[in-house]
């Protein structure tokens, strides 16, 4: 029997699944994610790019990995252009996006101007990438575009190209459009809210030119980078008048700054801070090499919406090749956090912990103050509670417990400011005191040394002052020399 034929499904087909179907709300979100894979992938990824150059080192450091030599298509990283393409609707969306930043090569284009006037999008384009300049172009050639871009509130400079504007004296034909220029850029600062100044030169920090960038009383953030070695330190007008400016930013609200700056000669350095360690230690560790003697007391910080736990979190491990002696004043949660970042300091033999104002009964476990993977070569430890009487014996016990194993000298002492020059009462110290006289060799071998550079500094100066100073500080050790030695005494 012949089967019959199949009847057709009365059910419909379904629709064709359709971009452009989709709801506003839900292709924002599409653009949004093409936006944000632009820049973290495509940037760091493409030929070149950061990530790309370090998978690149790794598997040449690892023989074991293999790495693929990949040719990116020309579509690679630019989805939201691509988008932009598909339809209006779309086009409306991605544009902001696309043209949110424009770049100085960008507007140093031809056609900048004639795109500028026909897009409907002008109003779109909020920032102002001029930080890196074209060969043979200069800002005098894009200027004349400033007044068109009415949303713009974010700038990024040159400081060597800026400064060839303010700073530079033209030739007599270029006059005219150098003061037209200078008179753009000072009406669009009016209106910056970020200001970004990159590759700043030692002793050039252009305070006068930065102050017709922006309005002082209206600049919400500020980034600057370049080398700025002595910019805090050393008291020339060029940083005095850059420290002004900064002062003067009334309304400033985030400072960001990028620099390469090293102290290689200071020995002793203190600091009251309110940052938290893991932000500032590995910087000053960074910047201070000859540092010896550190003092660092960290202050909670009393503004709202701190993230406690990032206050809190562990400090990277550091290097700090000359530290022998490291004060600390601060929360207590702070220093299991803190001492084994300097588990590398192999020249550390002294601490001296402050914990913040608290009940030492709660600190009943040694681990919250004397982590194990504290720094090795420590050979005394000094604690400094505020309420000497309360000291709970568990902890007390395990301190003594701790110092054994290590052969550490570890004392209580009643607390003193890390600052102040009055030493306070000792009232316990641990049975392992064998190193105090290798301590008392230490620093007089240390004295001896200062000594003997000082005497080379007063010679090669011809300070016959301080020379005379040295003599008659330095007779009784001549003296000593002369009756256990009988070497005859020189008098000088």
């Amino acid at each position: 029997m012949p089967s019959s034929p199949t009847a057709p499904s009365s059910l419909p087909h379904p629709p064709h699944a359709c971009l452009d179907a989709l709801p506003t709300e839900l292709l924002k979100r599409i653009v949004d994610y093409a936006a944000e894979d632009r820049t973290s992938t495509y940037v760091t990824l493409s030929k070149g790019g950061s990530q790309r150059d370090k998978l690149q080192l790794l598997a040449t450091c690892n023989p074991g990995w293999t790495m693929v030599a990949t040719h990116w298509t020309a579509a690679y990283g630019r989805e939201i252009e691509s988008l932009s393409k598909v339809n209006k609707r779309l086009r409306r969306l991605t544009m902001p996006l696309i043209l949110e930043t424009v770049s100085c090569k960008q507007l140093a284009s031809p056609t900048a101007l004639y795109r500028i006037l026909e897009t409907p999008f002008v109003s779109s384009i909020r920032s102002l990438d001029l930080s890196s300049v074209p060969k043979g172009t200069s800002y005098i050639d894009i200027a004349q575009i400033f007044p068109l871009l009415p949303a713009v509130d974010t700038l990024s400079v040159d400081a060597e190209s800026i400064a060839l504007l303010f700073k530079v004296t033209p030739r007599k034909a270029l006059v005219g459009q150098y003061a037209d220029a200078m008179s753009a850029f000072s009406l669009l600062g009016r209106r910056i809210r970020r200001l970004s100044v990159k590759n700043m030169a030692k002793g050039e920090l252009l305070a006068d030119v930065l102050q017709r960038l922006c309005s002082t009383s209206e600049l919400r953030h500020f980034a600057f980078a370049g080398h700025l070695e002595g910019m805090w330190h050393e008291e020339t007008t060029t940083n005095q008048e850059f420290r002004a400016f900064l002062v003067s930013l009334t309304a400033l609200e985030s400072l960001e700054i990028e620099e390469e700056w090293r102290m290689p000669s200071v020995r002793l350095f203190k600091v009251s801070t309110f940052t938290c360690p893991a932000n500032i230690v590995p910087l000053f560790a960074k910047a201070l090499p000859g540092a010896r003697t550190v003092s660092m007391r960290f202050r909670p910080p009393y503004y709202e919406g701190v993230d406690l736990a990032q206050y809190l979190a562990e400090v990277s491990p550091v290097r700090w090749p000359a530290l022998e002696s490291f004060a600390f004043d601060g929360h207590v949660n702070l220093i299991p956090a803190l001492l084994p970042a300097l588990e590398a300091c192999s020249t550390l033999q002294y601490l001296d912990l402050s914990p913040g104002e608290l009940d030492c009964a709660a600190l009943d476990h040694v681990w919250r103050i004397l982590p194990d993977t504290a720094p090795a070569n420590v050979r005394h430890i000094t604690f400094r509670p505020y309420n000497a009487d309360s000291i709970p014996l568990p902890l007390r016990a395990g301190c003594e417990s701790w110092c054994e194993t290590r052969r550490i000298t570890f004392s209580w002492r009643y607390r003193q400011s890390l600052f102040g020059d009055v030493d306070d009462e000792f009232f316990w110290r641990s049975r392992y005191d064998d190193n105090q006289l290798t301590r008392r060799s230490s620093a007089l071998v240390d004295v001896l040394i200062w000594a003997g550079n000082r005497l080379q500094h007063l010679t090669a100066t011809n300070d016959t002052d301080g020379l005379d100073e040295m003599v008659k500080l330095l007779r009784p050790i001549r003296e000593r020399r002369h009756i256990e030695r009988g070497l005859p005494e020189v008098y000088c």
